[in-house]
């Protein structure tokens, strides 16, 4: 498995508040090199989906990163599909699906808890309890084998589950969110793994803009999860996607 890991730096960028990104290329080989790696089917068995892994914290910008990539896949030469809430996207659905070349799955959907259920227990969304990985594993192998999935969806702006949606086999699979490498079963599935490690003015400034516009949540609120989540982002988040294979 080839890895990617995009560090923030000190520097000011004219896109954040502080901040830019750099992608580095990691292999069991090679621990670090700049080296150019072309991320097609070819990259495996003809008859397999080849699985990338993109991993981050709330608010990193995987979304945005994960529609460019997905353009970059399918062909578009590295513009992105339109946000969510566009024809790309299932309807009511976290799953941008880009012709048949590639599909972007949003692992928030295999939450075993919803908001309400975190709340009870006093979980974050990072934490590996709240989350179902024996189902993420399952789906996972079965859409890199070629096999049709109905797949989970967390609704965001509810907290809930909402009813399961079809998801059929592409030729290049991107799974997104917090726990793409905590598994060692999801993990030995991906052909490619990519860890975005953003600063946290960035981080803060990014979530307080999404979740405000986006997801209807207060600044207090906002704040308050974040002071939450950070224990568990460095324990579960940070320490599976930077350990080296």
């Amino acid at each position: 498995m080839a890895a990617f890991t995009a560090h923030s730096s000190a520097a000011t960028s004219h896109h954040s508040p502080a901040g830019t990104a750099a992608i580095l290329l990691r292999s069991r080989s090679r621990p670090y090199s700049t080296s150019r790696v072309s991320c097609s089917s070819a990259a495996a068995d003809k008859n397999k989906t080849v699985v990338i892994g993109l991993a981050a914290d709330s608010g990193c910008g995987k979304s945005t990163f994960v529609r460019r990539l997905a353009g970059v896949l399918g062909g578009g030469g590295g513009a992105a599909p339109p946000a969510r809430g566009s024809g790309n996207f299932f309807p009511g659905s976290n799953t941008l699906v880009v012709g048949d070349a590639a599909t972007v799955v949003c692992l928030d959907d295999y939450h075993s808890l919803d908001r309400a259920g975190r709340k009870a227990r006093g979980l974050t969304a990072l934490d590996p309890r709240a989350n179902d990985f024996d189902l993420m594993y399952e789906q996972v192998r079965a859409l890199k084998e070629g096999r049709a999935v109905d797949k989970p969806v967390y609704n965001h702006f509810t907290g809930r589950l909402d009813p399961p949606e079809r998801v059929a086999p592409p030729k290049i699979l991107v799974i997104e969110g917090l726990h793409p490498m905590y598994d060692e079963r999801v993990r030995d599935l991906l052909d490619f793994s990519i860890y975005l490690d953003i600063s946290d003015e960035v981080k803060f400034a990014w979530k307080i803009q999404r979740d405000m516009a986006e997801r209807g949540h207060s600044l207090e609120s906002i704040k308050a999860s974040i002071d939450a989540r950070k224990p568990d982002f460095e324990a579960y988040t940070r320490r599976s996607s930077t350990r080296t294979r």
